[in-house]
């Protein structure tokens, strides 16, 4: 089986393409940043699977046109897993955004994804096998004020999964968004300090009122979320498609 991985130089990315290496001939690791991509190469070392990278943009146009003939110019041969990983907004109020991070949203978190997967949809129906997983958060399912641009884009893409799964499981190809709580990255670490500056506290106190508020008392793992991917795309997990599934260690309310 062959892997695209969208997003998959750093953090929860970089740890799902870590986990893929395993079980696939063939990977393509992507990411905005060349410097990223060569630190992941060099990370992986020695594998049985062939590793490609493209850099590119998921929030350009025709980013999933150009992805998809560079692999076939590569002879990359047939994608059966693809992972949509794109980076996450902002934190803001609604009244402190922009038109262009209204824009830059949509394009990335939403649009984007759908049109890569609209490039390789096709070959997955042909062959009648696929696995899907698009990357969300949490607040896909419980928004929070300050994650009004987030909670936009990706509770449409949860809504696009649910539509367009029914659709392709006829022909064997899984559908399904994992929504991600606190996990110990760059990207987390960011937002701490973001909040911690808007609230004007320590940086150490919001980190710890954000662990208390979750029922098994930390932070996720990169590998712990690798670990779910791996199951979603795997043969055993045929049966699952056109769902979101929280991994946020007891901290959403959401029952639905």
């Amino acid at each position: 089986m062959n892997a695209v991985v969208i997003g998959g130089s750093r953090g929860v990315g970089f740890a799902i393409t870590r986990q893929l290496v395993k079980s696939h001939e063939k990977i393509c690791i992507v990411s905005r940043e060349i410097h990223n991509l060569e630190k992941a190469l060099l990370s992986i070392g020695e594998s049985k699977s062939r590793l490609f990278i493209y850099q590119g943009d998921v929030s350009k146009k025709n980013f999933g046109h150009q992805l998809f003939k560079y692999l076939q110019d590569q002879n990359f041969g047939v994608t059966n897993t693809l992972i949509c990983n794109a980076g996450g907004p902002p934190q803001k109020l609604f009244l402190n955004t922009t038109e262009s991070e209204w824009d830059s949203v949509i394009e990335t978190s939403l649009l984007g994804q759908i049109r890569v997967f609209r490039e390789f949809i096709p070959q997955m129906v042909e062959t009648n096998f696929g696995r899907i997983v698009f990357v969300s958060s949490t607040v896909a399912k419980e928004p929070s004020p300050a994650m009004v641009l987030s909670a936009t884009a990706r509770s449409g893409l949860s809504a696009f999964v649910k539509a367009t799964s029914s659709e392709f499981a006829k022909f064997n190809v899984t559908m399904n968004v994992i929504c991600l709580g606190g996990v110990l990255t760059e990207r987390l670490d960011s937002l701490i300090e973001k909040s911690a500056s808007a609230q004007k506290i320590d940086a150490f106190s919001v980190r710890q009122k954000m662990i208390d508020s979750i029922p098994i008392g930390r932070f996720a793992k990169p590998e712990e979320i690798a670990n779910l991917v791996t199951f979603l795309v795997s043969p055993e997990a045929s049966y699952i498609t056109g769902t979101s599934i929280l991994i946020d260690g007891g901290l959403s309310k959401a029952y639905f």
